[in-house]
Order: C-alpha cells, then sequence, then structure tokens
C-alpha cells in the first residue's frame, strides 16, 4: 500500500492513502511495524 507521510509528531504519524485519497492519523509503533513488514511503502 503506497502512503505518503504528511505531519509527524512523537507519537502519531498521519498518513495519506494514495490509491483511497484518504487522511489516515496512526500509532508512531505500528507506522514503523507496518513499514518494517512491507505493508506500507512510503512515497514522496
Amino acid at each position: 500500500m503506497k502512503v505518503r507521510v504528511i505531519k509527524e509528531n512523537a507519537n502519531r504519524v498521519t498518513i495519506k492513502l494514495i490509491m483511497a485519497n484518504a487522511k489516515m492519523p496512526v500509532p508512531r509503533d505500528e507506522f514503523e511495524k507496518r513499514v518494517k513488514d512491507g505493508v506500507y511503502e512510503v512515497v514522496n
């Protein structure tokens, strides 16, 4: 799933889902786990 990081702070990352054109806040540790597992592909 391709995502773009919109905003970051200490415990939350707000991402934009490219395919769905939707913004979604995700806990930072969950976001990093999903990137590591290959669920999210971060694009610029």
